[in-house]
């Protein structure tokens, strides 16, 4: 009697374990697969790329990278975009960072009308960069939430 109730069981588990197995496996292999041909995709199971290029293409650096750029010979400028209530309320901005405010680079917008902001025209933009140390020379950061 136990035997017959104990095999359904234990095919039961067998057959959960292998659809755990299998699931895992898949994802370990598309995930390896898409961090092989997508160069621009950093990390995988806590694998960080090695930078290939800091060009426009690339959007995302670990902090490693931001430091070296930030103490390097021509050193990148890093902007704060948060709002400056965002930028009080906070712990402040990170050190060497120049607080630039996105209303001081965008025009229009009423969130709350749902009504989304536009950015600067181009020569009112470059002035307020400008303001911030942006020259058009070296790298920029930049960061908010």
């Amino acid at each position: 009697g136990s035997k017959k109730n104990a095999q359904p069981r234990l095919l039961a588990v067998g057959k959960a374990t292998l659809g755990i197995v299998w699931f895992l496996t898949y994802c370990l292999v598309w995930g390896g697969i898409f961090f092989a041909v997508y160069p621009e995709y950093p990390y995988f199971l806590g694998i960080e790329r090695a930078p290939t290029s800091s060009g426009p293409g690339r959007m995302l650096l670990s902090a490693t990278e931001l430091q070296s750029k930030l103490q390097g010979p021509e050193p990148w400028v890093l902007l704060d975009a948060r709002s400056e209530s965002q930028a009080r309320a906070s712990s402040g901005v990170i050190p060497g960072a120049v607080l630039v405010p996105w209303e001081a680079l965008s025009v229009g917008g009423a969130p709350e009308q749902g009504q989304r902001s536009t950015l600067l025209q181009t020569a009112e933009l470059e002035a307020q960069l400008a303001l911030a140390g942006v020259n058009g020379t070296v790298g920029v950061v930049v960061y908010g939430d």
